[in-house]
């Protein structure tokens, strides 16, 4: 079961980088045309929220001791994800699509409700997991009112839901996979405040947010030691990934690069695809990978983002092949990664 669902894994995650591939250099000019361009861009984002960083944070969880979900329940997920890609690629927000995304969010509660007991202890990431899935799947109502009357607003509740799962989900669940403690209510507060930030309420109050949680995952990398049992520090690519989180959440905060979409665009995939999937993966891979490869990694992931910022700051169109450049290196990177991964004797039988 567990060869399976890795594997099903990393096709979800490759697939996502795939289609993100296709549509960096689309948006650069190069390529056929893509006739349902906002179709295709939903299905790449909630495939990787749904069928990549979920499950990863499930295997994350397994740090802390947090069993896998059963057999039943994995199967049930995964025709969840595929109905709502279908959907998604198909026809947007339509109702093939909510309706994936409904039985998708139900899974979520099921599987994080026993990680509430969690919420005893104050410097336990995960205990932000379910209060975090609740506070994105909340925004829920206001994304199907407004989608009809209003889509720009409608987008702007997807920005919020997004980030929300970002922050309050994936995050916790990363620092969790590379044993960190945290101040968790003040990360859940500061990480509510920033994911309507970066969606449907930009304003001083949500920006302070966002400052101090971009401050307070600083203090956690640089100025706490981790928990790890094994005493092993975390690599400084990984402590540089998640200061480079913390510094663009900073600056964006304070209005030293504006709040405007390719730089929110860019800041989410270098949370994403550098300090967060990192700390997923880099337990699995352990040695596996040397630590120049994780550099290189790093910087093609440097690659794809930057240039997005310089885009919002009001670079030229050599921004889009730029990035689209970045997102092929990245694509490359962890299709090698992960082929390497799956080929350990690790992933060939039941974890003890």
């Amino acid at each position: 079961m567990l060869r399976a669902g890795v594997g099903a894994l990393f096709a979800a995650l490759l697939l996502t980088m795939g289609l993100g591939v296709w549509m960096r250099w689309r948006l650069a000019g190069f390529g056929p045309t893509i006739d349902d361009f906002d179709n295709l861009r939903h299905a790449h984002s909630h495939l990787g929220y749904y069928g990549a960083l979920f499950p990863l944070a499930w295997l994350g969880w397994r740090a802390s001791g947090v069993p896998l979900p059963s057999r039943r329940v994995l199967w049930i997920y995964a025709a969840a994800v595929l109905i709502s890609f279908v959907g998604f690629a198909d026809d947007g927000y339509g109702a093939v699509g909510i309706a994936g995304s409904a039985a998708v969010g139900l899974l979520w509660l099921y599987t994080s409700w026993p990680l509430v007991r969690r919420l005893r202890d104050r410097t336990d990431p995960l205990g932000l997991v379910f209060p975090g899935v609740v506070l994105a799947q909340a925004y829920i109502p206001f994304i199907a009112t407004s989608l009809r009357t209003d889509p720009a607003v409608a987008q702007a509740y997807v920005a919020t839901f997004l980030a929300t799962l970002l922050f309050l989900v994936m995050v916790p669940s990363a620092l969790a996979a590379i044993r960190r403690d945290v101040p968790a209510w003040a990360l859940f507060v500061t990480g509510a405040a920033g994911a309507q930030f970066l969606g449907a309420w930009s304003h001083l109050a949500t920006g302070i947010g966002l400052a101090a949680f971009g401050a307070l995952l600083g203090w956690v990398m640089w100025g706490t030691k981790s928990t790890n049992l094994s005493e092993e520090p975390t690599p400084l690519w990984l402590r540089v990934a998640w200061a480079g989180l913390a510094a663009g959440s900073l600056a964006m905060a304070v209005g030293v690069v504006p709040n405007v979409r390719p730089v929110v665009i860019g800041a989410i995939h270098f949370a994403i695809l550098g300090p967060v999937l990192g700390s997923f993966c880099f337990p699995l891979l352990g040695e596996t990978i040397p630590p120049l490869a994780w550099w290189i990694g790093l910087l093609a992931v440097a690659i794809l983002t930057v240039p997005l910022v310089v885009q919002g700051l009001g670079g030229g169109p050599w921004t889009s092949t730029a990035s689209a450049s970045g997102g092929t290196l990245v694509a490359m990177w962890w299709a090698g990664a992960l082929t390497t991964l799956v080929r350990r004797e690790g992933f060939s039988r039941p974890q003890t």
